[in-house]
């Protein structure tokens, strides 16, 4: 349920050209141009999800996607309740939406395929996985056409809202889950100022230490 709602809350992105030409009497052109704004948040998002992944303990990962998803749920809302915003203030949260939404749909999922399928079965769960997904999508995209023509794109901004809130209770259990199986929860302070960009040291030491 937790990819289910993921990947059904990404597919905003095959609906942006639509978006901004629609909302924002945009040209084809300009606003095929303009949706490169969120290839730019998944690109910073995939490299900075890299990161996190090596760096941080699951702990800190659980506070990382479950805030990446709290990040879409907001720009979504934005989008929802203000219509009169600028072309370019959108641009920005199409962008944040990007970052947010990345790391969640990419990381967590392939990364439990690995580990759990293990060599032999790592593929096989990874397609089902995403299988399951992708059929979501094909429900999703089919009722939200539907929304949009016969309605407006709020209650298409709707549909986005509801998939992230969701998607923030789901893949928030999954991973609080896999965190208690490993761990019991105690957030190091050195974490916690990594986690708000202040510093990271210790980290990476004190998952030496739990393998001892």
């Amino acid at each position: 349920l937790g990819l289910l709602t993921v990947t059904s809350a990404a597919t905003f992105e095959g609906f942006i050209t639509v978006f901004l030409t629609e909302r924002f009497k945009l040209k084809p052109g300009p606003a095929a141009t303009a949706t490169s704004a969120y290839a730019a948040g998944t690109t910073v998002s995939v490299v900075l999800g890299g990161i996190l992944y090596v760096t941080l303990s699951k702990r800190g990962l659980f506070f990382i996607n479950i805030a990446s998803l709290l990040l879409c749920v907001f720009d979504v809302v934005i989008l929802w309740t203000i219509t009169d915003i600028s072309v370019e203030f959108a641009c920005f949260l199409i962008f944040l939406f990007g970052v947010g939404i990345t790391i969640p749909w990419y990381y967590p999922m392939s990364i439990y395929s690995i580990e759990c399928g293990g060599k032999d079965h790592s593929g096989v769960l990874s397609g089902l996985l995403d299988g399951v997904s992708n059929l979501g999508v094909a429900l999703f995209t089919l009722i939200a056409g539907i929304l949009i023509e016969e309605n407006d794109w709020n209650s298409f901004f709707m549909m986005i809202g509801v998939c992230s809130l969701f998607s923030v209770i789901f893949m928030g259990l999954f991973l609080w889950i896999d965190f208690k199986k490993t761990t019991p929860f105690q957030l190091n302070w050195r974490e916690t100022l990594f986690l708000f960009g202040i510093g990271s040291g210790g980290v990476v030491e004190e998952k030496e230490m739990d393998k001892v």
